[in-house]
């Protein structure tokens, strides 16, 4: 049986029947409500290192941040203007613990007097990556371990049954952030201003 995917109320005809579907029962009605997910506002946040990599992570809206497992990105070995992705951020929103929230996007952008990393979110189920306000990271000037934030994204997460296993591990090597498949929210950014201090 299945229910509506939007929110609301529903009612639903149950009645026993055998194999053949020979009624077996009255027929009873059932009232179903389908919740809507909750609205989850957040930004993304970015830090160099030392080691000249870029840290991401994810931080809702009085919550910490979400360290995916897949959240270092190196610009300085990266094609210009390609696209990357982190792997699944997956954490609260509401009283929900187990939703299926985004990926970080990133690609590096070299201007006539500098180069910095594009920040964007692509929420779960979207085609289309939000950019957020204030979503240049200009690392060649960045302070070392100093935490900065783009704007705010909106978005409705998506529920999953159970985590997929993946914890925030240090800086090594199979932690680097992927290459975006050709096609896929793919389009190109535009420059949205500095990344500010946490608020």
């Amino acid at each position: 049986m299945t229910c509506q995917q939007t929110a609301g109320t529903q009612k639903i005809a149950v009645v026993a029947t055998d194999t053949k579907h020979t009624t077996l029962s009255d027929s009873e009605s059932l009232s179903v409500t389908v919740k809507s997910p909750p609205t989850v506002t957040g930004q993304v946040a970015a830090r160099l290192l030392s080691s000249g990599r870029v840290e991401l992570a994810f931080r809702p809206t009085g919550g910490s941040r979400i360290l995916p497992t897949l959240r270092f990105y190196t610009p300085d070995t990266t094609k210009l203007t390609k696209w990357m992705m982190s792997s699944d951020v997956t954490g609260p929103a509401g009283t929900e613990k187990n939703r299926l929230l985004g990926k970080i996007h990133v690609k590096h952008i070299k201007t006539t007097s500098s180069y910095y990393v594009d920040i964007c979110f692509l929420p779960a189920g979207a085609s289309q990556r939000i950019c957020p306000s204030k979503n240049n990271f200009f690392y060649k000037t960045a302070t070392v371990d100093r935490w900065l934030y783009t704007g705010t994204v909106t978005f409705k997460p998506l529920r999953v049954s159970a985590l997929s296993g993946e914890s925030a591990q240090d800086g090594t090597a199979d932690t680097q952030m992927q290459p975006v498949a050709d096609g896929e929210a793919n389009s190109v950014g535009t420059e949205g201003g500095l990344m500010t201090d946490e608020e």
